[in-house]
């Protein structure tokens, strides 16, 4: 923050989203008909600042709308509405609106994201991210059938993911199993485009759970610190749906290395996030529990924070990387033993016990 002398000004730049401020209307259509959304929101910008001066652009998607009759002094400029301009508005003051437009295209939120990362130290970091997608639209009130030549309505059947350009054991999956109608592209010479195509295609009201996995190299996100066994990670906790869709309820977790202590973390700023209590996961092979940080948040908007990432600094010894291993050598070599131990004291019972077949004279 600057401090601001008597007549210096300042300008500032906000971004502010509504979840709920769209609303289909009619909540149904019937076959032909379009799709029409209401937006409810206000003229004046909500500031505790009396305003000297300002004015209000709200940019449609379509040239077929309606005002409704708060707002009928504003001016139409093709797809705008320009309300203004206002002079000496009071603080906290509102003036409430409401704006029924024609949507052509469909609309695509997030009802629950979940990026799960297991850092590993054997080289690699496992990113899977699950998603609950739903069309907000109107509900088709008909019977919908495939190939239907008449039949015209919004709809979304696929999406886009930008994945890092080491991403590798690249899986797409839903409830139903693995979907193969999907392609993975080079995009440019950082990143890799994966191409995800639904099982049916979401119209109004309808939604589709799926998640996709990938690794990429864990080199490209960790440094080490200056002190011994100290280490830093920086990993990007957004989607990777391009572009990303609003989401209402957002949740990343990260599993670290067995063994590892956390000793700060770091958001970037403007980020708040809900923090749960550390946990232990127990991946495969683990024997005492990984430590795993989970945090969540209720509405949020992806690409506000342009990239910026998240940074993990803690500490792991390179010993505890042997625990797999010799877990599992002396799990062998415990069966090894059994098997041995077993065989040779079956010949030593044999041995010991009376041949049936002999005969006393």
């Amino acid at each position: 923050p600057v401090q601001l002398a008597p007549g210096e000004t300042v300008e500032l730049y906000m971004t502010a989203a509504g979840f709920t401020s769209v609303k289909a209307v009619p909540p149904q259509v019937r076959m032909g008909q379009d799709q029409y959304l209401r937006w409810t929101g206000g003229a004046y910008f909500l500031s505790p600042y009396p305003t000297a001066r300002q004015s209000t652009v709200v940019s449609l998607p379509s040239k077929r709308f309606t005002i409704s009759p708060e707002a009928l002094d504003a001016a139409v400029d093709g797809k705008k509405i320009i309300l203004g301009e206002y002079k000496d508005v009071a603080a906290y003051q509102r003036r409430p609106m409401a704006i029924r437009y024609h949507q052509p295209a469909a609309l695509l939120t997030a009802r629950d994201f979940h990026k799960h990362i297991l850092v590993s130290h054997w080289g690699n970091i496992g990113v899977k991210e699950q998603y609950t997608l739903y069309n907000p639209g109107p509900i088709a009130d008909f019977e919908i059938q495939r190939g239907q030549p008449e039949f015209r309505m919004p709809q979304v059947s696929n999406a886009v993911a930008i994945l890092p350009k080491t991403a590798t054991d690249v899986l797409y999956r839903d409830l139903v199993g693995n979907v193969t109608s999907s392609n993975l592209r080079a995009a440019g010479s950082k990143s890799r485009r994966l191409e995800l195509e639904f099982r049916y295609p979401l119209y109004g009201g309808w939604k589709v759970f799926f998640w996709y996995e990938y690794s990429t190299n864990l080199l490209s996100y960790l440094t080490k610190g200056s002190e011994t066994n100290q280490y830093l990670l920086r990993i990007n906790f957004e989607p990777t749906l391009d572009p990303a869709p609003a989401i209402q309820d957002f949740t990343i977790s990260i599993v670290l290395p067995e063994g590892a202590h956390i000793k700060s973390v770091t958001f970037p700023p403007g980020l708040e996030l809900e923090t749960d209590p550390l946990s232990l996961s127990y991946p495969t092979l683990s024997l005492t529990g990984s430590p795993t940080l989970r945090y969540r948040s209720r509405y949020y908007l992806p690409g506000q924070l342009q990239g910026r990432m998240m940074e993990i600094n803690y500490t792991y010894s390179r010993l505890n990387q042997l625990r797999a291993p010799f877990a599992i050598a002396a799990f062998f070599l415990s069966c090894f033993t059994f098997v041995i131990a077993y065989a040779r004291l079956d010949d030593a019972l044999a041995m010991l016990s009376p041949d049936p077949k002999a005969k006393t004279h």
